[in-house]
């Protein structure tokens, strides 16, 4: 295969047909990752390296995924808690909830 074909897809059905399935994914991906910014030479490594991790993980079918969390830090945060316990206190609940918690605990060693 010449470089031309390499880099060009195939501009018809026709030629399409003629190119095996593999070949033809591989030129779709790339269709693809051309549309996507290329992170230029005067970007931190750091970041160059971010890109092309990620561009492997998109090509192993896998997409980023960004999930928020409470911040347990936070004084709201601990303010609600206590509320949510104040409340729990002396009730049946409190144990259920004192059990699953030592159930996830015993779990994460």
């Amino acid at each position: 295969m010449a470089l031309d074909e390499a880099r060009d897809p195939p501009r018809d059905r026709e030629q399409m047909d003629n190119i095996p399935l593999a070949e033809e994914a591989r030129r779709a991906q790339n269709i693809r990752d051309m549309s996507r910014r290329e992170a230029p030479r005067d970007e931190p490594a750091e970041r160059r390296r971010t890109t092309r991790y990620r561009g492997r993980m998109r090509a192993a079918g896998l997409r980023p995924l960004q999930i928020w969390v409470p911040d347990t830090k936070a004084p709201s945060f601990v303010r609600k808690l206590r509320r949510q316990v104040a409340r729990l206190r002396g009730k049946p609940e409190e144990r259920e909830a004192f059990d699953f918690i030592e159930s996830v605990e015993g779990e994460e060693r």
